[in-house]
């Protein structure tokens, strides 16, 4: 019986052009060998520190090199950074960053679109407007997109949900959100959320200290200690790791 196995590499720095990573898989401890892989997927490679003929972003093929023709379809891109891509199930792209214009056509929403498979832009996807630059972004099994920053927007301080179609839910997260800006998020596979960075107070009155754990619906999970622990400074966070046990 054949099985599919499912890798998923975080990082907890940002990776810049050039740099090199390996891995290796294991079954409780042992090294694993394999004939080989196949069905790998396209990746992106996000830039942040140069333009690139894409503006801002590239489709790499599995071995790195440049997909020539995806490029092609991506044409002159973003004109601003881009700081996360991730996939919808649909096989849609949410990107959000400091741009305001793809392929030369100034967006309706700023610093966060949808494209198309195809990387044409999907102007069915009508998110709020976002004046600072998004750095930080979640998609749940539902689509739903997760952001974290440091606006006040439709009463939610620091971290909204959208839709699936980038209309914002209301519902979530219960409450006005935090006091300062929310740096990273993180979902676990339980659905709940990892949300770190600078804030200190939840909903106005409920200490953080720069980390909590909403559960689905949007309110604080008091099961989690780092709310109750948490840190005197947090200054930076890049990333919000959540491991998990594997076994084949």
């Amino acid at each position: 019986m054949s099985k599919k196995l499912t890798l998923d590499i975080n990082f907890i720095d940002t990776p810049r052009d050039g740099d090199v990573f390996g891995y290796q898989i294991s079954n409780n401890g042992v090294p694993l060998s394999f004939n080989g892989f196949d069905g790998w997927d396209k990746v992106f490679k996000e830039s942040t520190d140069y333009t690139n003929a894409n503006g801002y972003i590239t489709m790499l093929n599995s071995d790195l090199t440049p997909n020539t023709s995806d490029n092609a379809s991506i044409g002159n891109g973003f004109d601003g950074v881009v700081n996360v891509v991730k996939r919808q199930s649909t096989g849609k792209y949410i990107c959000v960053g400091g741009f305001t214009s793809y392929q030369g056509v100034t967006l309706s929403s700023r610093k966060i679109c949808r494209l198309n498979a195809d990387f044409t832009l999907d102007t069915s996807f009508t998110p709020p407007d976002f004046s600072v630059d998004l750095t930080t972004l979640e998609i749940d099994s539902s689509d739903r997109i997760y952001l974290g920053n440091s606006l006040t927007v439709g009463g939610k301080k620091g971290i909204q949900r959208l839709n699936a179609n980038g209309t914002q839910d209301l519902a979530y997260p219960v409450g006005i959100g935090f006091d300062r800006p929310v740096m990273a998020i993180k979902l676990q596979p339980d659905g709940k959320l990892i949300v770190a960075g600078v804030m200190t107070l939840w909903n106005g009155s409920t200490p953080c200290k720069g980390i909590i754990r909403l559960t689905t619906t949007g309110i604080k999970d008091a099961t989690f200690s780092g709310v109750n622990q948490g840190f005197v400074l947090i200054t930076h966070f890049q990333e919000v790791l959540i491991y998990n046990q594997m076994v084949i």
